[in-house]
């Protein structure tokens, strides 16, 4: 999760140094924000000040599931970030953060990536807008939302099916979805039945046992 430059672990090794984090939500119109009081810029991007503090980065030993939490001050009540937090619908939306190394001259020396991942929760008690980052290793957690089954899963007669022709009933089987013609739209998994019970193996050549 964390890429740092052999230049910025040095200044991190160094008594002088000023490191501030830029924080970076990838919205249809990102939202980059960094918490030194002048604007900083990375890859480009145009960071603005914004008071916030990242005071947990929590490592999860059997899941691999790493989380970052950001708690943002939100006593000005940035109408932009309400309005994807309070507003919207933030979850899942890819965030980076950045550590960001700058001289005496408030210039950059280097940047490395702290975490990237997506938005997994987020809790707004004014004035301070809490929000919890996962590593994208959390996507393998979830549950999938479809069950499969040999059987389709469309709506006989409705736009998903496809079919228009005279005959009104189907019970979602491929024989039936094959005599009605309609096979290129059949949304099962047809040959489940056949692999009940059956013996699968991962790798190159199957193992018998003796």
């Amino acid at each position: 999760m964390r890429n740092w430059p052999a230049s910025l672990l040095t200044q991190l090794q160094s008594e002088e140094y000023r490191p501030f984090h830029l924080v970076a939500f990838n919205f249809s119109t990102p939202l980059r924000y960094t918490n030194c009081d002048v604007e900083l810029v990375y890859g480009g991007n145009l960071y603005n000040p914004r008071p916030f503090d990242i005071p947990e980065i929590s490592h999860s030993m059997d899941s691999n599931v790493d989380k970052i939490t950001i708690e943002i001050d939100m006593a000005d009540r940035d109408a932009s970030l309400l309005e994807e937090f309070v507003g919207g619908t933030p979850g899942d939306t890819y965030t980076h953060v950045y550590l960001q190394v700058l001289d005496d001259d408030m210039q950059a020396i280097s940047t490395g990536t702290v975490f990237q991942g997506r938005i997994d929760s987020y809790n707004y008690v004014p004035p301070i807008l809490t929000v919890v980052i996962a590593s994208f290793h959390s996507l393998w957690n979830k549950r999938s939302m479809e069950i499969s089954t040999p059987t389709c899963r469309r709506n006989f007669g409705q736009a998903d099916c496809g079919y228009s022709g005279v005959e009104t009933w189907c019970d979602r089987s491929w024989s039936r979805c094959e005599s009605l013609g309609n096979t290129d739209r059949f949304n099962g998994f047809r040959f489940l039945p056949g692999l009940e019970d059956s013996e699968l193996w991962w790798g190159q050549e199957p193992k018998h046992g003796t």
